[in-house]
Formats: C-alpha cells, sequence, structure tokens
C-alpha cells in the first residue's frame, strides 16, 4: 500500500486486513443466568378471581334466606358491589400477567374464574325469581 503524495492513506481492503483469530471467538457469556420472571401477578390474578367467585357463591346462598335476614336487595346488592371490582381486578391482573409472562397459565385461569364469577350475580337473580314464583304459586 502506498500513499498518494500529499493526499490521505487509502482505505484498505478487506483482503488486506489479517485475519486474526481472537477476533473471530464469541464474547463471553456472563458467568450467571437470567432467571424467569416470577408469577407473581398470576398468582395475584387468580387469588382476586377466587374471592370473586366465593362472594358469587356465597351471596345466592345468603339471598335465598338460608343465613341471613337481610333480604335479597342487600345481599345481592353487597354481591354486585363487592364482588364486581374484585373480578375486574382479576381480569385486569390477569390480562397483564399474560401480555408480561408472569405466570401466563395462572393468569388464563383467573380469567376464566373471573368469568364464571361474574355470572354468579345473574344466577343468583335467577334463582330468587324462581323461588319468587315458587311461592307465589303456594299462596293461591
Amino acid at each position: 500500500m502506498t500513499t498518494p503524495a500529499g493526499g490521505p492513506p487509502p482505505i484498505p481492503s478487506p483482503r488486506d486486513i489479517p485475519l486474526d483469530a481472537q477476533a473471530m471467538t464469541p464474547l463471553p457469556q456472563p458467568a450467571y443466568a437470567r432467571q424467569p420472571p416470577t408469577p407473581v401477578l398470576g398468582i395475584v390474578s387468580l387469588v382476586l378471581g377466587v374471592v370473586a367467585l366465593v362472594i358469587g357463591i356465597l351471596c345466592p346462598v345468603f339471598a335465598l334466606g338460608a343465613l341471613s335476614d337481610a333480604g335479597i336487595e342487600t345481599t345481592l346488592g353487597t354481591a354486585f358491589l363487592v364482588g364486581t371490582p374484585i373480578g375486574l381486578g382479576a381480569i385486569v391482573t390477569g390480562i397483564a400477567a399474560i401480555r408480561t409472562g408472569q405466570g401466563r397459565g395462572l393468569g388464563i385461569a383467573a380469567i376464566c374464574v373471573a368469568g364464571v364469577a361474574a355470572l354468579m350475580p345473574a344466577l343468583s337473580l335467577l334463582l330468587y325469581m324462581f323461588d319468587f314464583l315458587v311461592r307465589l304459586g303456594h299462596d293461591q
């Protein structure tokens, strides 16, 4: 390689660069392996879903007068006002668990459980209507 007089040195071609054995070796890997994310969001979402389901199951029992004197309106209102936000929290954290990979399977299960829990107040209302119609028939 010769440089022209007064000019910059020429750019070397790839054939002019010597191959170095060390330049071809891969970079060393870190001594520790990256740990998978913990399933905290999945666990939280599943717990919220189960709590919402338990509230949804117990309120119809109370609503039919087996364990409560509060009346159907109070009991169904409690099921709706307490169970709904907990169920929505289960759905939101379940979606977050699926998206972040922190307990994907638990998040899917929590969304399913929260969906069933959302149907419980409707089932309670149907049971109440059926009970009301049966009692109306016995009064005649």
